[in-house]
This record gives structure tokens, sequence and C-alpha cells, in this order.
């Protein structure tokens, strides 16, 4: 699961350059994740969910609340089982090399971890419950 700074208004997001600039992504292993009765997500860690925003082929997106400080967040969810079945070839020079989606998705963490900038969300916590 990816928090991410939630836009603050319906015409733009709110930008989390000056927070991050002097913090570094958190990174959390494990996590408690908590179902309600019907089997929906509810939390995650100190997170509550508030409501979906978007679904994909191989994640959901939230919106959460920080308990603590009442800070809203988009979290992105991945399906890690689906992620290491789906696999995708590309020719090198020394042959094929086979990749799976899991493999794509911990390069865009790495590549958002380092991504700084008024105009795109901004990485704030990896919770990795696997």
């Amino acid at each position: 699961t990816l928090p991410e700074e939630a836009p603050s208004s319906p015409t733009g997001s709110q930008s989390s350059s000056s927070k991050r600039a002097h913090s570094p992504v958190r990174e959390a292993v494990g996590g408690k994740i908590v179902f309600d009765e019907m089997g929906s997500l509810k939390s995650v860690n100190q997170y509550d969910i508030v409501q979906p925003l978007g679904k994909g082929s191989f994640a959901e997106v939230l919106l959460c609340r920080d308990r603590q400080s009442g800070e809203e967040y988009a979290v992105k969810i991945f399906n890690k089982s689906m992620l290491r079945r789906k696999r995708t070839m590309e020719r090198t020079e020394a042959g094929v090399r086979v990749h799976t989606e899991l493999e794509k998705v911990e390069r865009e963490i790495q590549i958002m971890k380092e991504l700084i900038h008024r105009n795109l969300v901004c990485l704030f916590e990896v919770i990795d419950d696997q």
C-alpha cells in the first residue's frame, strides 16, 4: 500500500514538496489491516479508509485519513500475488528478458521516492504487508 498526499481542493493538488523536502519516505514492513463485517477494508495501520477513489487492473486507490494528524492521503493498494503472475517479455541484445508486473511496481516506487515537484503527487509512505 502506498499512501500519497491527497489533493486539498477539488481544483488542484496540494503541494507536499515543502513537507517532503526534509523528510524521507517512511517504510513499514507488516501492517495492521482491519476489515469490516462485510469484508471491506476499514483501515491500514493508522489510516482510516474514507472512500474509494478509483480502481485499475492491479490496484485500487482509496481516500484515507490519518487518525493522529487528520491529514488526508490517497492509498494505492496492490494485489501482489496477481502482480507476480502477470509477466511481460522484452528483447535485449543478450536475448529475451521476462519481467513481472511486481518488478515494474517496485521500480515505480523507487522512482517516486526520488521525485519532489509541486506538480506531482508525493509518495509519503510504503507499507509492505507481505
